[in-house]
């Protein structure tokens, strides 16, 4: 069954009693072992969209956002100094398009990166699913939190 709570390792109660060292008062606290049996698609699609997309926005802001700031600052101001003064309003429209070009490249790449993300975060779910079919999952360690 999907989600199961097989426990291993139990303490004091034998197999299946859900006496951890945990649940003894902390006394004996053991690190307890399990295993990723199955991923559910949707979570994957959705941890995958959202940290995809925020890596994009962190990324894209030194490898799009500044770039293109300062090649409409920098580019404009050498275009009108070069070009003469006849030219300075044609640089500074080329400057303004340079960052609202680059302006939705980022946020379009936002969108399109967690989108791609998402899918394929949530085909390598499907892919985990069927291969822990048949060799039996990722086996994890998990220890208590102290709460105190």
């Amino acid at each position: 069954m999907a989600g199961e709570y097989v426990p291993s390792n139990t303490v004091a109660g034998g197999v299946g009693s859900g006496m951890s060292a945990v649940s003894m008062g902390g006394m004996l606290e053991q690190p307890v072992t399990r295993r990723i049996r199955r991923i559910g698609a949707g979570s994957a699609f959705r941890i995958g969209a959202v940290l995809y997309a925020l890596l994009f926005a962190i990324i894209g802001i030194f490898v799009i956002v500044l770039p293109s700031l300062f090649a409409s600052l920098f580019g404009a101001s050498m275009l009108a100094a070069f070009g003469g003064a006849e030219n300075s309003g044609a640089a500074a429209g080329a400057g303004a398009f340079g960052v609202v070009l680059g302006l939705f490249i980022y946020l379009a790449g936002i969108v399109l990166y967690g989108l791609m993300g998402g899918i394929f975060s949530a085909i390598s779910a499907l892919l985990y699913n069927l291969v822990a079919g048949w060799v039996g999952g990722l086996r994890i360690e998990v220890t208590p939190d102290r709460a105190e």
